[in-house]
């Protein structure tokens, strides 16, 4: 089952890829980085965002898909990085507790959900992946699954 929250907006230094082919090679790239900053001192709290034209599965119909941290006005922006804003906004989220490939899964499930209810979707902009909990010490990693709906 899915809430409505309302959203504040995000400053993310990210890795972009576009067009869309392989959201895997988009993490291999973004990993290294991320832990370069963590080793300055940033505390991580990475997401995954993404423009798409339709809610189905998969790099079809996605304009981009990012690998990010969300990060403050303060912190410099630069390469391998760029600076990507995410508007706030009434979004229905859903929560997932399980492994990270049970993804596509969860969004499948997420994603019915809302057709079942008639949820009215604002894909003008984007959805996003909050990782809450990575799992690193040994517990169920736990991910939020972002939409935007109308308000």
């Amino acid at each position: 089952m899915f809430t409505l929250r309302s959203v504040e907006g995000m400053r993310l230094a990210a890795m972009v890829q576009r067009p869309v082919e392989d959201f895997g090679a988009v993490w291999q790239a973004f990993m290294p980085a991320m832990g370069e900053l963590q080793r300055q001192g940033l505390v991580p709290r990475p997401v995954a965002v993404f423009q798409t034209s339709s809610l189905g599965l998969g790099p079809a119909g996605m304009a981009w898909y990012a690998a990010g941290l969300v990060v403050d006005e303060a912190f410099v922006v630069g390469a391998p990085f760029e600076e990507l804003r995410v508007e706030g906004g009434p979004y229905a989220v859903w929560t997932y507790r399980g492994p990270f490939d049970g993804l596509p899964g969860a969004w499948g499930e997420f994603v019915g959900a809302l057709k079942a209810e008639g949820a009215a979707t604002e894909l003008a902009r984007p959805c996003f992946e909050r990782y809450v909990d990575g799992g690193q010490d040994g517990g169920t990693p736990v991910t939020e699954l972002y939409v935007p709906v109308r308000g």
